[in-house]
């Protein structure tokens, strides 16, 4: 019984933090901001379905604010501390730099005048997205 604890206790000491169970995990300041960023790109695909010029400039100009915003913002999966190591100081930098690339990618996207230049914007801003989820977002249990 006891080496089946201590191989249970083992295992989890070495998961990857990503699945650490946090206080605040889902509930910052930067998960709401995410979370307004995914309605705006909703709305924005939304309105493009619809050819709404005018909706699709609110939601791409949120977007970008929202973009920019968000690299104020430390993600969990980071730090939850104030004062970052110097590896946690790579790590955000690291971040922010993906975050201007996306509001460089909505940037693209606001000043697209055709579908095909929008599309290829929503594209590029998608696989951004995924790369950030991938690096930065943390796994929260429910």
């Amino acid at each position: 019984m006891k080496n089946i604890l201590f191989s249970v206790l083992l295992t989890l000491s070495f998961l990857p933090s990503a699945f650490a169970v946090h206080p605040d995990c889902g509930k910052t300041e930067l998960t709401d901001v995410m979370k307004e960023m995914k309605d705006a790109l909703k709305g924005y695909k939304k309105a493009l379905k619809q050819n709404d010029e005018s909706a699709m400039k609110t939601h791409s100009q949120s977007l970008y604010d929202l973009s920019l915003k968000s690299k104020d913002y430390i993600p969990l999966r980071i730090t939850d501390k104030k004062a970052l190591s110097a590896e946690e100081k790579t790590k955000y930098a690291h971040y922010q730099k993906g975050m201007e690339k996306m509001a460089e990618s909505v940037k693209a996207l606001i000043n697209a005048t055709d579908n095909d230049a929008r599309k290829k914007a929503l594209a590029v801003i998608g696989k951004g997205n995924k790369k950030g989820h991938k690096a930065f977002k943390m796994k929260c249990k429910k």
